[in-house]
């Protein structure tokens, strides 16, 4: 009787451009040469095919160290995961300024830059955690502010009145963020549910989107900034027989939350053994509509969605 092969473990590539990150190649590297069961002598070799670039200048055919010697040369290159902080700085602020709903994207296009956002802060909060030069980086004062300043007047404060002081406060900031975005995705999905069933005499012109503050119940609040409304005037749209405002209350009614026990991202979780808010709660029948799955990072998502075969919104 033969004995069968596992199939050799795909080795990652490394060329240490900036935003690379090489502690996460290097730990990948070194599982997978132990996994294709390579040994010391070919290390070297399967090294070099798994660099380019820069990183691959490093150790060049003609080097006479071994493999441990070529990879204290990498770490002293590109170990220092200060790099991959200052990278992630950098993206998280080429994302901009808050999105205004009434432009091209609407409340989806919103949705989406507060998803960005949380997963880079996240990560963030990750590298520093491992370092004390990472955290310096990360999470002192002029750091917040520039995260902050991300925001509409309204949401700034409240962010930088987030308690707890460096680590802590932004692990804070980083929760209201996601209420925030929870917030704007309740209102996505009330126009969604708008735009597919209408809603009758309530007809909410596209010019003139239910705004940002009403997400908040701010209605008599001046406007945040962020859906470009008039500061001294109260927001909704009045119905075209009366003079009732129209809401995000009134909207979200609508479509209440309900048990979806055909949730294909609550199968998924149960089947490996989660248990924690499967099934209820839900506003659609949508991937997004699952408040399990808006819970996940972008990477999280990916996973979730490849394993029910679901193509992402």
């Amino acid at each position: 009787m033969g004995i069968s092969k596992r199939d050799p473990v795909k080795l990652p590539t490394f060329s240490g451009n900036e935003g690379e990150d090489y502690l996460a190649f290097k730990e990948e590297l070194l599982k997978g040469l132990v996994q294709n069961r390579v040994i010391r002598s070919d290390k070297l070799s399967k090294l070099r095919d798994c660099l380019k670039g820069d990183a691959l200048k490093l150790v060049p055919e003609s080097i006479t160290a071994d493999f441990d010697e070529a990879i204290s040369t990498l770490d002293k290159a590109f170990g220092k995961s200060i790099r991959i902080v200052r990278y992630k700085k950098d993206q998280l602020l080429k994302l901009g300024f808050h999105p205004n709903m009434k432009a091209k994207g609407g409340t989806k296009a919103v949705v989406e830059w507060y998803i960005n956002v949380e997963s880079i802060l996240q990560s963030l909060l990750d590298l520093g955690s491992q370092d004390d030069a990472n955290a310096m980086e990360i999470w002192n004062d002029s750091a917040i502010d520039e995260y902050c300043d991300m925001f509409p007047y309204s949401k700034n404060t409240t962010l930088l009145g987030c308690p707890g002081q460096f680590e802590d406060k932004l692990q804070a900031i980083l929760a209201k963020i996601s209420k925030f975005r929870e917030e704007f995705h309740k209102l996505h999905l009330a126009q969604q549910n708008k735009n597919r069933k209408g809603l009758g005499q309530t007809n909410v012109s596209s010019g003139n989107n239910v705004g940002c503050c009403a997400v908040t119940n701010e209605e008599e609040d001046p406007c945040h900034g962020c859906c470009g409304r008039n500061s001294n005037r109260k927001y909704g749209r009045r119905k075209s027989n009366g003079n009732q405002f129209v809401t995000l209350k009134s909207l979200v009614m609508y479509n209440p939350a309900k048990r979806d026990v055909n949730c294909r991202v609550c199968k998924a979780l149960e089947a490996r053994g989660g248990t924690n808010l499967l099934y209820d709660g839900h506003v659609s029948n949508f991937p997004a509509g699952c408040p399990r799955y808006m819970t996940f990072s972008i990477e999280e998502r990916k996973k979730v969605a490849r394993e029910i075969m679901l193509v992402l919104p």
